[in-house]
C-alpha cells in the first residue's frame, strides 16, 4: 500500500529530497543576505558617525589654534547657560497641588557655566518680573542660569520639531470636548477631569505621554516607554518620543485611540494658526516662558564708577524708586530664584507668580 502511495506522488523520493535540500539552501542564502545587509548598514552608520566625530574634532582643533594665535573667542549666547531639566527627573506638582521645579546644580563661590547679569542693564519690565528694586539692587550683578519652559524650547527648536508639533496639535483639535492646559514645562490634554495626554520636551525632541497601558502595546509598533514609576507620569504612563515622521504618525494613531476610549466627538474643521516665532530673552522672561535662577551675587566684578557716573546713577535710582512706589506700594524681599509659568489658553499658574530662592553654598 505504501509503494502504491509513493508511486502516485508527482515526485520520486529522490526528487523530493533534492527539492528539500534546495529549499534549505535557498532559505540559508536569504538569511545570509539579510545578515550581510544588516552588517553593511551598521558599518555605514558607524562610518557616518566616525566622520561626524572627526569633523567635530577638526573644528575644535581649528578653533583651538585660532585662540592660541590670539583670536577673539566667540561671544556665548544666554541660551548656553540653560539648566538641563530631564522630564523624568522633574516633579511637576507637589502633594498639596503647589507647583514647583527642582533644579539640581553645584554652586560654589564662582558658579561654573553661569552668566553674569547686571541689574542696571535690565528693562523695567524684567526688573519688576524678577522683583529687583532700585535702591536695593541697583549697581549689583549676579551669577544666573536659565530654565526654559515648553513654550521657550518650542520657539527655539528647529523647523522639523515645530512641524511635528503642529501636526500633533492639529490631530488633537479634530476632537471636541477637550481642554488644553498649558503649564510651564508641558501641555496637558484633558477631557473633564481626565488627562488624556501630555506634551513635553525630552532633550530637544517633543515627547507625548498617553493615558494608555504600555504593556498592551509592548509587542506592537505603537509601543512606548513605561513611565508609570514616575509621579509626573502617573496619569499618562506611556511615553512616545517624536524624533521622526514615522513617530509622528504613531502619535496620531494613539491620539485617535485615546479619543475613541473616551468617546470624544469630532469637532468642526477649522484652521488654526500657531505663533512659533523666536522671541527675545526679555520677552521670554517677562512672559514667564523662561525662569531665571539667581545663584549668587557677583561681588568680585562690581565696577567702580566715577563721581559723575555715581551722581547720574543716584538720580536714576531716585526716579526708578519713585516709579516703583507708584506701581507697587508693597515691598518685595530679595529675590533668589525666579519662577513663572506660561499664561496661554488655560494657565493654572498666575503670570505674577514669582519664587526666588538662594542657591548659595
Amino acid at each position: 500500500m505504501m509503494r502504491t502511495l509513493i508511486n502516485t506522488l508527482i515526485f520520486s523520493p529522490a526528487q523530493m529530497a533534492i527539492c528539500i535540500i534546495v529549499g534549505i539552501v535557498f532559505a540559508a542564502l536569504v538569511g545570509l543576505n539579510i545578515y550581510l545587509l544588516i552588517i553593511y548598514r551598521v558599518k555605514q552608520e558607524r562610518k557616518m558617525y566616525d566622520e561626524q566625530l572627526q569633523q567635530r574634532r577638526n573644528a575644535l582643533l581649528d578653533k583651538l589654534e585660532y585662540l592660541k594665535s590670539g583670536g577673539e573667542p566667540e561671544k556665548r549666547s544666554w541660551l548656553n547657560f540653560t539648566v538641563d531639566d530631564e522630564e523624568d527627573e522633574r516633579e511637576e506638582e507637589s502633594e498639596d497641588g503647589k507647583k514647583y521645579v527642582t533644579v539640581r546644580m553645584a554652586v560654589g563661590d564662582k558658579p561654573v557655566n553661569a552668566e553674569i547679569i547686571a541689574v542696571d542693564d535690565m528693562s523695567p519690565r524684567v526688573r519688576r518680573k524678577l522683583g529687583f528694586r532700585a535702591k536695593r539692587h541697583n549697581g549689583k550683578k549676579y551669577y544666573a542660569r536659565y530654565s526654559l519652559g515648553f513654550d521657550a524650547k518650542l520657539r527655539y527648536s528647529d523647523d522639523e520639531t515645530k512641524a511635528r508639533y503642529v501636526a500633533i496639535m492639529d490631530e488633537i483639535h479634530k476632537y471636541g470636548g477637550i481642554n488644553i492646559v498649558r503649564q510651564f514645562a508641558n501641555i496637558r490634554i484633558c477631557s473633564g477631569k481626565d488627562t488624556l495626554a501630555m506634551l513635553l520636551f525630552g532633550g530637544k525632541r517633543i515627547c507625548v505621554a498617553f493615558a494608555l497601558d504600555p504593556a498592551q502595546y509592548e509587542k506592537t509598533k505603537y509601543r512606548g516607554e513605561d513611565k508609570s514609576e514616575k509621579k509626573m507620569f502617573a496619569k499618562t504612563p506611556m511615553l512616545v518620543r517624536v524624533g521622526s515622521d514615522e513617530k509622528t504618525e504613531i502619535v496620531k494613531y494613539l491620539i485617535n485611540t485615546v479619543a475613541k476610549q473616551h468617546s470624544l466627538p469630532l469637532a468642526k474643521p477649522r484652521k488654526i494658526k500657531y505663533d512659533l516665532t523666536e522671541r527675545s530673552q526679555e520677552e521670554m522672561i517677562a512672559k514667564g516662558s523662561v525662569r531665571v535662577i539667581i545663584l549668587d551675587e557677583a561681588h568680585d566684578i562690581v565696577q567702580k564708577k566715577t563721581p559723575r557716573e555715581q551722581a547720574a546713577e543716584e538720580v536714576k535710582t531716585d526716579v526708578m524708586a519713585h516709579t516703583e512706589a507708584v506701581e507697587d506700594k508693597t515691598d518685595v524681599t530679595v529675590p533668589t530664584v525666579v519662577t513663572a509659568s506660561v499664561p496661554q489658553e488655560k494657565d493654572e499658574t498666575p503670570d505674577t507668580a514669582l519664587e526666588v530662592a538662594a542657591a548659595k553654598q
